[in-house]
């Protein structure tokens, strides 16, 4: 299981919890950003609070509204460290000239802070053209253009090249993630 923090938040919390620290690096707004790793499948210690008052709240499956709850929560607790910036979510598609789907990205960018690619396809018959090299420099100038100096992304050992091949610089690695291959987070200075 992974996780990502910064150095106002909740590190410690976490490495109570058996999560370690595999990848760090220092962001533009001054605080250090941290990738937390625990393998569920490994004996851990259980830190267990001296006041636990989980005992008297029940886990319940959450909606869109609950979700949005969460996420403006951190993001109002994220903006007393953090100066408050506008994120542009980013799709792209290519199509042929028949309007079929050939490739496409989704991204997000944090103006003034960093894009990350979530997620970039090919489809098989068409790779190795250099439609993906052309999504990813769309997210890398959309970066650029709102000012974020880096741009992140993840990859398993079955992509990693495509990404080192168009620049991006290893920051970590998880090893045997998913089972029988490795994950990297990687980044590229802009």
């Amino acid at each position: 299981m992974t996780l990502g923090t910064a150095s106002f938040m909740a590190r410690p919390f976490y490495e109570k919890h058996g999560y370690q620290v595999f990848t760090s690096m220092k962001a533009a707004n001054g605080y250090t950003d941290y990738s937390l790793v625990k393998y569920l499948d490994r004996d851990t210690p259980d830190y267990m609070p001296t006041h636990n008052r989980g005992a008297q709240y029940r886990i319940l499956p959450g909606n869109d509204d609950d979700a949005d709850v969460i996420l403006n929560g951190i993001r109002t607790y994220s903006e007393i460290y953090e100066e408050k910036c506008e994120r542009f979510d980013f799709c792209k598609k290519l199509v042929d000239m028949d309007g079929r789907f050939a490739a496409g990205v989704i991204a997000d960018v944090n103006k003034g802070n960093e894009g990350f690619v979530m997620a970039l396809f090919v489809e098989e018959p068409l790779r190795h053209q250099g439609l993906g090299t052309y999504l990813l420099q769309e997210v890398e100038k959309l970066t650029k253009e709102n000012n974020a100096p880096v741009v992140l992304t993840y990859a398993g050992d079955w992509n990693v090249d495509f990404f080192k091949k168009n620049g991006y610089l290893l920051r970590g690695e998880l090893r045997d993630v998913p089972k029988g291959h490795n994950c990297y987070e990687l980044y590229k200075n802009i």
